[in-house]
C-alpha cells in the first residue's frame, strides 16, 4: 500500500525545492505535480470518509485482511479517477494558449495520464492493465474542447462518483453519504487544484506540452 504514499511523498518533496515561488514552468513538473496532488486527494478523501464512518470498529477493520484488499483497491481506482478529473480541468486551463494546437494539446494530455499511470504496476483487480482509462480520458478532452471550459467543481464531481462506487463498504451503509463522499472529493480535488494553480505558469506549460518530444514518454 505504500504506492500511492511514494508519489504523495515525492511531490510534496519536490513542492519544497519551490518553497520560494518558483513557477512550475515544464510539462513534466506539471504532470507529475498533477499525480502527487491526485494521490494526496485519493488517500486523503478515502481515509477521511473510511475512519469517521467506521468510528469505533475502524482499528478492528484496518486490521483485517478482506478490507484492507478492498481498500487496496478503492485506492488505486481513486487515484485514477482524481488524476483524470485533474487532467480534464487543466486541459480547461492550458487551452487558451495553446492556441492551433488545442487538439494536439489534448492528444499529448493524453499520453501524459497514461504515462503517470504507467509509472505504477496495475493494481492485482486490474487484469488488463490501466486499459480503457486513456481512451476514457480521450473521449472527455474531446467532448470538453467542444465547448467553453466547464468550471473546476463541475468536473470534480465525477472522480466522488466512481469513489463512492468503490469504497469498501456494504451498500446500506455507505448509501446515505453518497453526497457527502462526492462532495468531500470535490473539494479536496479544488484545494489541490487551486493551490497548483498559483504555482503554474500555464502559458509556458503549454507551450512546453504542445513541443513535447514523444521520446519524452508521451
Amino acid at each position: 500500500m505504500a504506492g500511492l504514499a511514494g508519489v504523495a511523498a515525492r511531490f510534496r518533496n519536490w513542492v519544497g525545492t519551490l518553497s520560494g515561488g518558483s513557477p512550475i514552468v515544464a510539462a513534466q513538473g506539471f504532470f507529475e505535480a498533477l499525480a502527487g496532488e491526485a494521490a494526496h486527494v485519493a488517500q486523503s478523501s478515502t481515509y477521511a470518509y473510511l475512519r469517521a464512518r467506521t468510528g469505533f470498529m475502524g482499528p478492528r477493520l484496518f486490521s483485517e485482511k478482506p478490507f484492507l484488499e478492498a481498500l487496496e483497491v478503492t485506492r488505486w481506482e481513486a487515484f485514477a479517477a482524481v488524476l483524470a478529473d485533474l487532467f480534464v480541468i487543466a486541459e480547461g486551463s492550458l487551452r487558451a494558449h495553446a492556441g492551433s494546437d488545442a487538439s494536439s494539446l489534448a492528444d499529448r494530455l493524453v499520453g501524459a495520464f497514461g504515462a503517470e499511470l504507467g509509472r505504477h504496476p496495475p493494481p492485482a483487480h486490474r487484469e488488463t492493465g490501466w486499459d480503457g482509462l486513456a481512451e476514457a480520458l480521450a473521449a472527455r478532452l474531446a467532448e470538453a474542447q467542444e465547448h467553453p471550459p466547464r468550471t473546476s467543481d463541475d468536473i470534480a464531481a465525477t472522480a466522488g462518483a466512481h469513489i463512492f462506487e468503490f469504497l469498501p463498504l456494504h451498500p446500506d451503509m455507505r448509501r446515505p453519504d453518497e453526497d457527502l463522499v462526492v462532495n468531500s472529493v470535490r473539494f479536496r480535488t479544488l484545494s489541490s487544484w487551486q493551490k497548483l494553480a498559483r504555482r503554474t505558469d500555464f502559458a509556458a506549460v503549454a507551450r512546453d506540452i504542445v513541443g513535447y518530444s514523444d521520446a519524452g514518454g508521451m
